[in-house]
This record gives structure tokens, sequence and C-alpha cells, in this order.
């Protein structure tokens, strides 16, 4: 199968084990460890590298798949929803990733405003999806039709 295998065998294994261990060096770069940690993406990228390391390429590849899979569903499904009563207004602030996941949690907390009320929601979500854009347009509308006023603002970290 293998036209050079015979001259392969004459390698030393510590010769060859070297080899990859200069090129696993090479593909370190610290400007892409810097930009990892700019992201959050720091652990996973370690997790990933002590288990090929530690065990071996095809499960610590698979163990930095799984954190992978494991931190993005973190990601998606954490949202905050804080409602209060300022005065004549109401102040929503919903901070997170706004996805189906969280539509039952949003949808809980806009429905202890009063209907007709005057309303200032605060956007500072990383991700938006239609399940959660409708149900927030669905809302908005209820309470525009009522009397109330609501106005969305969308913010966004410079």
């Amino acid at each position: 199968m293998l036209l050079a295998a015979g001259l392969l065998r004459q390698i030393p294994t510590a010769v060859l084990a070297a080899l990859l261990v200069m090129i696993g060096l090479k593909l370190i770069k610290i400007k892409e460890i810097r930009a990892l940690q700019r992201h959050r993406e720091l652990p996973l990228y370690l997790i990933t590298a002590l288990g090929v390391v530690c065990l071996n390429l095809m499960d610590g590849v698979l163990l930095g798949l799984g954190t992978a899979v494991a931190f993005t569903l973190f990601r998606l499904t954490r949202c905050t929803v804080r409602t209060e009563h300022k005065g004549e207004r109401w102040h929503v602030v919903v901070e997170g990733s706004l996805t189906f996941a969280v539509v039952p949690k949003l949808s809980r907390a806009l429905a202890q405003i009063p209907a007709g009320s005057s309303v200032d929601v605060d956007l500072a979500v990383d991700f938006l999806d239609h399940a959660a854009f409708d149900a927030l347009h669905n809302w908005r509308t209820a309470q525009e039709r009522l009397g109330g006023k609501v106005d969305i603002d969308e913010i966004h970290e410079a």
C-alpha cells in the first residue's frame, strides 16, 4: 500500500515524534490565541489542545467539537429579561441571545406589563431569530392596539 514503508521503518520513532511536536508548535499562533481570548473561545481551544495531547488526535478533536456544541447551546439559550415600572412607563431590558428557546421566558415577562401601558424596550441582544421577533412584534401590536406606546431600542456595544 505505502510505497516508502520500508524507508519509513528506518526512521527512528523518536525523530518522527519530534517532527510532529515541531509541526504542532508551529501551528500555534500567539495572535490567534489573543483573538480567541477576546471572543471568549480560549477555553474551547485549550480543551481541544489538551484532549489531543493527553488522549489522541481523534478523541481530542471530538472532545473539542462536543465542547463547542455545548458552548453554542449555552450561548443561544442564555437570555435575561428584566421589567421594572418607572413612573408612568415600564422599562424592559433584554440581554443575551433572543431565540425560540427563550420566547416563553420573554412572553412571561411581557405578560406582567398591563395592557395599554407605555413601554420602553431595550434590546441588548447579539442574536434575534424569527420566532423571538414574531413574539415581540405581536406583543407590541397588541399593546398599541389597546392604546399603549412601545418604543424599542437596539443597544449595540461599540
